[in-house]
């Protein structure tokens, strides 16, 4: 997932240790480093709504989910690749690196910083090849009265 925004009118506020901008109505901080990014709160809310009646297929999410303090709950359901049998080695969680590497035959993350995107690119083609073998498939969304809330229902083809 990607966030960007175009910055317009900016009024500027300074701190002890950041800068702040305010953007037609969104706030900016300026950090260390120098690079323009929304505060935690706004960023959380954002992709809280973006989640919210999605399925997330991700790999390893539980680390990502708790950096965001988020929650399984935040979306309809949850795939996480590291946690399927048919991945792991002596019930052990394996890199996606290497499983993209075994199964689809490409190498990622080649660089030091490696692309979230390419990440997520590749943990949804690792999903779609063995959406049959995993045996899980999005059938329809309905409505949960006991929890009020959407969900997904799966059943085998």
């Amino acid at each position: 997932m990607q966030h960007s925004a175009i910055l317009k009118n900016m009024s500027k506020s300074t701190d002890s240790k950041t800068e702040r901008f305010e953007a037609e109505g969104e706030e900016w901080i300026v950090d260390h480093t120098g690079i323009k990014r929304k505060p935690f709160r706004v960023m959380h809310r954002e992709v809280k709504a973006l989640i919210a009646d999605k399925i997330v297929v991700m790999h390893n999410l539980c680390k990502d989910f708790a950096y965001l303090r988020l929650t399984r709950h935040d979306c309809i359901r949850t795939l996480d690749t590291s946690l399927f049998k048919m991945f792991q080695r002596k019930s052990l969680k394996r890199k996606l690196k290497d499983l993209i590497l075994e199964y689809i035959d490409e190498e990622i993350q080649k660089t030091v910083n490696h692309s979230p995107v390419e990440d997520a690119r590749a943990c949804m083609r690792l999903y779609k090849v063995f959406a049959r073998e995993i045996g899980i498939y999005p059938v329809k969304i309905v409505w949960n009265a006991m929890f009020g809330s959407k969900e997904a229902r799966f059943e085998e083809p």
